[in-house]
């Protein structure tokens, strides 16, 4: 693979990665809003 292949897949991997831990980053530090969200009635 040449040198562009292994950049590009490097910064698609390192994207890919840190989304993921983003996501889930956010899932665990967001307050549990769950109760107030069902009371739309």
């Amino acid at each position: 693979m040449t040198i562009g292949g292994w950049i590009s897949m490097t910064l698609a991997i390192g994207a890919t990665t840190g989304l993921l831990i983003w996501c889930c980053w956010k899932i665990t530090t967001t307050p549990d809003v769950s109760s107030d969200a069902a009371d739309d009635e």
